[in-house]
């Protein structure tokens, strides 16, 4: 049994319409929800837009008596006054249409970058709160950000008062025609469903044009982007022929849909202009008949055909709003994927006050599938410094994340006091430990601003942490940085200063000094091992130099601690740590 090519392409019919209509509800589900933010000004733009079509109603009537009383003063030789006080009545009307129009117009459009500011605050807000093993790649936040919410804000915010607006003016509209001629009104109402068959017809097949046109786009920027990033191979080969044409295919095939999308476009927007005009010739027709046999006057059918837009035009809004209202559900499920990221709480939990130790038990922590920290033993207690050395990829940086929670294990324990770190804030335990990569953010903002992050801090206070820094390239507080001029070690003294203006109970430094000479670094690791000789230091360094002030010397190797001991112990018995202090000897003599 064979199935016709009718019935296959019916029932894919029925599968985009039945999709159609799903993507409809969940957008409508999602503009309720949106409403609440912006309820007062759709309230407003939706009384405005009564208002006007009421207005409309009366234009309509006066309108008609105005003509009308022209025609009788013409024919009868009466007086032009009543002629001259409904004309200054139009005037004031049409004044009053125009400033509601405006003010309306700018409500409807204002409510997309009010939503876009709502849409926006919850989206960054979740990006703060997400586990930072749970975030999605940067550029594809980016991207959702800058070009998915200014499109699904305008949609979310203005589709229910849109509609409303829309089914308002079809009502009032509707009302006025049949108030000044119920035959005409019948015949203008006769031609709505042919008007909205072709409207639909045009709008899906432009729809239609679109997808395909942004189809031949990502094949022509692709083709493109592959010659540009190949370059040097396609010179190198000689194969600039071959890619030319390549890319001339693709720009060829981008150009032709473009070309079809705006004959599509341009013969839509014709039709629509000609079939209103065809309809007014038509009503102007039937509307001569009715005057002719005196079932209507010149004034109706000069009203009629002037307010008969009001019908027409929403119709067709209304049937574009709900066609590219379906187009708009991926921009709300790849939202939606951002706000249900798991978050932290960073408020749960009792408040760490101080730390007086920490303790790491066989701790185990996997990244995509694959185990960063396998095994992990640690102890550090207050007045202590503690070094860590180890090659590239063995787990050093991934181990003082977990410290912070950036990372949670899947096994083992961490106490922080003797108590489990689960049981405290994060907040609370990220202002106790605090972390120093090395490269950190510096602000283009004063010295201030970079120190404080709008936290209240004392001047004294900050000019200390810059003098234990040994931040000497800067005059004054109010100082302005640009972080392009200033060096790796200028940046890295900055940032240090800031963590150490934090007053935090542990410090972790994670090549936090690598940029800054071995002579500046011993410097500065030995005042601060003063500063906070009743506090924890760990030190992550490639200079074994740098490790010398530690009290004990931890070795890590494929995410586990492999050794510990102090400088001479290690030398003696570890051989990664040689190698460590090899490779340092070696880079001293090549600087």
């Amino acid at each position: 049994m064979t199935i016709s090519n009718r019935t296959l392409k019916w029932c894919s019919a029925g599968e985009e319409r039945n999709r159609r209509i799903k993507a409809l509800r969940e957008v409508l589900k999602e503009c309720v929800t949106v409403s609440r933010l912006v309820w007062s000004r759709q309230v407003l733009s939706i009384a405005i837009w009564l208002l006007l079509a009421v207005l409309s109603y009366y234009s309509a009537h006066i309108k008609k008596n105005f003509v009308d009383s022209i025609v009788a003063s013409i024919a009868t030789g009466g007086l032009f006054n009543k002629v001259l006080y409904l004309g200054y009545l139009l005037l004031i009307l049409w004044f009053a249409s125009y400033i509601l129009n405006f003010v309306g117009e700018y409500l409807l459009q204002s409510l997309g970058p009010y939503t876009l500011r709502a849409l926006a605050q919850r989206f960054i807000g979740t990006l703060y709160r997400i586990k930072p093993s749970m975030a999605p790649r940067r550029g594809d936040l980016l991207a959702r950000f800058v070009s998915d919410l200014p499109t699904l804000s305008e949609i979310l915010g203005g589709l229910i008062p849109a509609l409303v607006i829309q089914a308002l003016r079809i009502c009032v509209g509707a009302y006025t025609l049949l108030s000044l001629s119920t035959q005409m009104a019948l015949l203008a109402f006769a031609f709505v469903p042919v008007y909205f068959l072709v409207f639909r017809l045009s709008t899906r097949r432009i729809v239609e044009a679109s997808e395909e046109e942004r189809r031949a786009l990502s094949g022509a920027v692709d083709s493109v982007k592959e010659s540009i990033d190949n370059v040097e191979f396609i010179k190198r080969t000689l194969a600039v022929p071959y890619f030319e044409k390549k890319t001339t295919i693709t720009l060829n095939s981008w150009i032709r849909k473009q070309l079809l999308l705006i004959l599509y476009r341009t013969f839509f927007f014709q039709t629509f202009n000609s079939m209103y005009g065809f309809l007014n010739i038509v009503l102007l027709i039937a509307g001569g008949y009715l005057a002719f046999s005196g079932s209507t006057t010149v004034g109706t059918i000069v009203a009629f055909t002037g307010v008969a837009y009001n019908i027409y035009e929403p119709v067709a809004n209304l049937t574009r709003m709900l066609t590219h209202t379906a187009e708009t559900l991926p921009y709300l499920d790849r939202y939606r994927e951002v706000l249900s990221l798991e978050v932290e709480d960073e408020r749960e939990g009792v408040d760490l006050e101080k730390v007086e130790s920490i303790e790491c038990t066989n701790v185990v922590v996997q990244i995509n599938g694959k185990r960063v920290l396998n095994g992990v033993d640690f102890h550090a207690e207050r007045g202590k410094m503690i070094g860590i050395v180890g090659p590239s990829g063995s787990g050093k940086t991934t181990f003082l994340l977990t410290l912070i929670r950036f990372y949670e294990p899947i096994a083992g324990k961490v106490l922080i006091n003797g108590k489990n770190y689960k049981d405290y804030s994060i907040a609370s335990l990220r202002r106790k430990i605090v972390y120093v990569p090395s490269r950190d953010l510096i602000l283009k903002a004063t010295v201030f601003e970079n120190l404080s992050l709008g936290r209240n801090i004392k001047t004294e206070e900050a000019l200390r942490s810059l003098e234990i820094s040994k931040v000497d390239f800067v005059e004054e507080l109010g100082q302005l940085v640009n972080p392009e001029k200033l060096s790796d070690g200028q940046r890295q003294r900055l940032a240090l200063a800031r963590a150490i203006l934090a007053e935090p109970n542990v410090l972790l430094l994670d090549e936090a000094l690598d940029a800054v000479d071995a002579t500046t670094e011993d410097e500065i690791l030995s005042v601060l091992k003063e500063v906070m000789k009743d506090k924890i230091i760990i030190v992550v360094s490639h200079r074994v130099s740098a490790l010398r002030h530690a009290d004990l010397i931890y070795v890590m190797s494929e995410g586990a601690i492999v050794d510990v001991g102090k400088h001479g112990e290690l030398y003696e018995r570890c051989q990664i740590y040689r190698d460590a202090v090899a490779r340092q000897i070696i880079a001293e003599r090549e600087d």
